[in-house]
């Protein structure tokens, strides 16, 4: 038996694990990803979502996005940008089907809510998305004239654990 293993103690059901042990214990981690394309100044409006899996509860922990400009290679430049990565202008509303509601009170700028890959933004503690929740995303850039983001990515940190 691996050495994690050994020490792994069965969950009692609809908790996490001490460890995951995928095909072992009811729960894994998982990185649920929106992307939205083509925002631009003379186009600013795009949509996403993500479906949560049936039968398993998504527990939320940390977000975290990454965005390019015009489909361009970034580099480790520092300047305006984390890293060399456009931190983009665009704001997102987020809703919970599971609870038909917002989870902000207007369009916040995403770089307020969602940090880079290298520093995610971590919440205080996980929010349950239940089985089959879909996650809705509406964007809208704020972007000077000729600013274009090709691809966008906004990605949900956490685990799930099956029913």
């Amino acid at each position: 038996m691996p050495v994690a293993a050994q020490g792994a103690q069965a969950p009692l059901p609809g908790t996490p694990s001490d460890v995951w042990l995928p095909g072992i214990t009811p729960d894994d981690i998982q990185w649920l990803t929106a992307n939205v394309t083509g925002l631009v100044s003379t186009a600013p409006n795009g949509s996403s979502t993500i479906q949560v899996d049936n039968g398993y509860d998504f527990y939320w922990y940390a977000m975290s996005h990454l965005a390019d400009s015009a489909g361009v290679a970034q580099f480790l430049t520092g300047g305006s940008t984390t890293g060399g990565i456009p931190n983009p202008l665009v704001t997102v509303l987020i809703n919970d089907s599971s609870a038909n509601r917002n989870l902000q009170n207007v369009a916040t700028p995403l770089p307020m809510i969602s940090g880079s890959g290298e520093l995610p933004y971590r919440l205080i503690r996980p929010r349950l998305f239940p089985a089959n929740t879909v996650i809705s995303f509406t964007w809208v850039a704020y972007v000077a004239s000729g600013t274009t983001y090709t691809n966008l990515y906004h990605t949900l940190h956490g685990y799930r654990i099956r029913h």
